[in-house]
């Protein structure tokens, strides 16, 4: 994870000057006609992903081949090191809003068919859904989940994963659970979200890059 983590930077690093396929290499879709299908609908999608590969590609390349991305991170601090992060996210067509801003920027996007992005496997201090991970437990943001069954946009998850010379970007299809109780979809949603990164994380361990105390182990002593 610390040899992922710092190819990461470097990769970042490369993405604040050049272009995505010099900075990264190419970029090999699987299952984007699942977000194409969605979007045909004129409701947006709110995209969940993980720390897990490049997150801040997942955004970038959604951008390229799908037309800009609203997308909320964590303000860092120093306020340099923010504003670098925010300089290179934005020179790849992602709109950089602050977690727990408010949602006033992602219903404009949505509004206009657009896409919003939220990293959740980390809560960032806002509302959680706590569910199964592993033999552990994972807090999962809810705002984006809320979201979309408030404004009806779709739901969807990706991963953009290295595999030799580029990456493999996962997009996986439409949470589909019932809308009309939102705790349900909520709970389902957390869920079915949290089973999907267990799986990318057992199939590319190394590549998850989560260094925060977020998974508990239930087992009893």
């Amino acid at each position: 994870a610390v040899r992922s983590y710092g190819r990461y930077y470097l990769e970042i690093m490369r993405l604040s000057h050049a272009e995505m396929a010099t900075a990264v290499g190419p970029l090999r879709w699987h299952g984007d006609e699942y977000l194409a299908a969605s979007l045909a609908r004129g409701r947006g999608a709110v995209i969940m992903s993980g720390h897990v590969g490049n997150w801040d590609l997942a955004g970038m390349a959604l951008a390229q081949r799908f037309g800009g991305i609203t997308v909320y991170v964590e303000h860092l601090r120093p306020e340099a090191l923010y504003q670098f992060y925010r300089s290179t996210r934005g020179r790849h067509g992602c709109d950089v809003v602050d977690a727990g801003s408010g949602s006033r920027a992602a219903l404009r996007t949505l509004t206009q068919n657009g896409l919003v992005g939220i990293v959740s496997d980390r809560s960032f201090g806002s509302v959680s859904e706590r569910v199964s991970f592993g033999r552990g437990e994972l807090d999962v943001p809810v705002g984006g989940i809320r979201l979309a069954q408030r404004t009806g946009a779709a739901l969807h998850s990706i991963f953009c994963l290295r595999d030799g010379d580029g990456y493999d970007c996962f997009v996986q299809p439409e949470f589909v659970s019932d809308r009309s109780i939102p705790e349900t979809f909520l709970q389902h949603a957390a869920r079915d979200f949290a089973a999907r990164l267990e799986h990318i994380v057992r199939r590319y361990p190394g590549q998850w890059c989560l260094m925060h105390p977020t998974v508990e182990d239930r087992r009893t002593s």
